[in-house]
């Protein structure tokens, strides 16, 4: 609909048009609601999207069990470290903070901080927290690995999926 309204006929109009990733961030965050609605929960008591006098801003913020989770969309396939960069925001609102992720278009893994990966898991991202790697182990950016999934706290297009390579279910399922 957003497509047609702003005149786009085609994809490769809306690829290069200034609009696509508005566009792109507008969809993900409408088929999230759209999975919490249809999974009997009100969005409008877990999501939110995040803007201060400062003029930072978080795309989505979901809370769930107590946490925040910051959540940034990029239609990037490598968005770098600057989505990650008023994160720390959320520090403020008096609540636990849970993994940030950032859902882009990436192919491979690739290091968001000292702390996280961005997952590649076909059309959707996962987060791999480098203390859900075996101690010692060192992972090659840009490879493919085998995780197990830990913990998926909304239920479309990966909004938070944690990835574990240490879980007992993972090192159960190697043997």
């Amino acid at each position: 609909l957003a497509c047609y309204l702003t005149g786009y006929v085609n994809s490769q109009t809306l690829q290069i048009s200034a609009y696509n990733g508005a566009i792109f961030e507008t969809y993900i965050i409408s088929e999230i609601i759209k999975s919490y609605t249809n999974n009997g929960k009100d969005p409008r008591m877990r999501l939110y999207y995040y803007r201060d006098t400062n003029q930072k801003e978080i795309d989505l913020l979901v809370f769930y069990d107590n946490k925040v989770y910051p959540v940034e969309i990029k239609k990037s396939a490598n968005p770098g470290r600057v989505a990650l960069k008023n994160f720390d925001v959320v520090n403020k609102f008096g609540v636990e903070v849970g993994n940030g992720i950032v859902l882009c278009m990436m192919e491979n893994i690739m290091s968001i901080d000292e702390n996280n990966y961005y997952i590649n898991l076909g059309k959707t991202q996962g987060l791999l927290p480098k203390t859900e790697i075996i101690p010692g182990e060192e992972i090659k950016m840009g490879s493919n690995i085998k995780v197990y999934i830990s913990k998926v706290d909304i239920n479309s297009k990966g909004a938070l999926i944690l990835l574990s390579r240490k879980h007992f279910g993972f090192i159960k399922r190697l043997f």
